[in-house]
């Protein structure tokens, strides 16, 4: 994580349960864990940057058992909604028993979106029978730390603002209107700062919640989707 800083890794066969609380830091955690009474198998994770702003859509879905289908689920869903594999036929997963390597592991994209993406698959596998698979920008993109500055406007002081605010005519009556532009526009930002409050910069955090907070979290997204109460989303932690 460290060393490729991901805007969004996800993971499988996490074996979590659902007491157990994970945290990562610098990253948001969706979780859909998988128990079998008292014993965990499967689940999967989402791990987003926190400079990513997100929201979490409940997928109603059948691809995890494309395995007994010989990927005809997955043949037939890239057909009807006209998307893209993104695999290049790379091996992504190793057979313990039989010693073989195959290519389960499918990422699929809009066709708009396969010019801009590579994918590649990491050599050493990080003690799992899983290859890490890399899917980015062909040109790299800065993912956004701070969000646009705002004004307080309804909290300003347009007295101060009036009197810090003097543009003197040889400001634009002398030299190049870009000259000018520049002089008028910091005579402003200047009076501006001094007299209108900002907010932090700060892009929010996705919320860290537990017990009470996650049950009341998950009751609210459930109404504004319209989703059943008897539906269980991703612990959020």
């Amino acid at each position: 994580m460290n060393e490729h800083l991901p805007v969004c890794a996800a993971l499988q066969e996490t074996l979590l349960k659902p007491s157990y609380t994970s945290n990562i830091r610098g990253y948001s955690i969706l979780r859909k864990d998988c128990n079998l009474g008292e014993r965990a198998c499967g689940g999967v994770a989402l791990l987003i940057n926190h400079a990513t702003p997100f929201f979490p859509v409940l997928i109603h879905t059948s691809l995890q058992t494309v395995a007994q289908c010989r990927g005809k689920v997955v043949e037939t869903l890239l057909t009807e909604l006209d998307l893209t594999l993104l695999n290049d036929g790379s091996n992504t997963y190793f057979h313990s028993p039989t010693q073989l390597f195959s290519a389960i592991d499918l990422s699929i994209c809009s066709p708009s979106l396969l010019l801009d993406l590579t994918w590649s698959v990491l050599g050493n596998p990080l003690g799992s029978d899983h290859f890490p698979v890399i899917i980015s920008y062909v040109t790299p993109i800065a993912c956004a730390t701070l969000r646009q500055p705002r004004w307080k406007i309804d909290q300003a002081d347009w007295e101060t603002f009036r009197t810090q605010e003097d543009i003197a005519e040889d400001m634009v009556s002398s030299g190049s209107i870009v000259e000018a532009v520049s002089l008028v526009t910091c005579c402003i930002l200047s009076a501006a700062n001094n007299a209108i409050s900002q907010p932090s910069c700060r892009l929010p955090r996705f919320p860290n919640l537990g017990g009470t907070k996650n049950a009341k979290w998950q009751k609210r997204v459930k109404t504004r989707l319209g989703i059943g109460f008897d539906v269980t989303l991703p612990q959020i932690t």
